[in-house]
């Protein structure tokens, strides 16, 4: 499992801990949308946040993902930040949780 924040929001790991647990995902947040992936609304600290979950890939992605490129959800975070220096509104990452099981 890896686990990356975003230092200004550093006091939302036990929060983003939390999310690890695939239990506690399902039970709780607000559901804005499910389909291929899932975006739910969480409220913390007195944030409101959007945490997507995606879907599980298919075999061949797997090993691609696992080997030669990153994840979604790491693209995803890495490029919130190359958006808004290019000028285009985005919301600002927070985290990323990877979870891998069997490579």
């Amino acid at each position: 499992m890896k686990i990356l924040i975003n230092s200004k929001y550093e006091y939302l790991r036990p929060f983003v801990e939390q999310l690890t647990r695939p239990i506690f995902f399902a039970r709780h947040g607000e559901t804005l949308h499910s389909g291929r992936n899932i975006v739910k609304l969480f409220e913390t600290d007195g944030m409101r946040l959007a945490v997507k979950s995606y879907e599980r890939l298919t075999l061949c992605n797997r090993m691609l993902y696992g080997s030669l490129r990153k994840s979604k959800a790491m693209r995803a975070y890495l490029y919130a930040d190359r958006l808004r220096r290019l000028g285009i509104d985005t919301p600002e990452e927070v985290a990323v949780v990877e979870i891998r099981r069997g490579g």
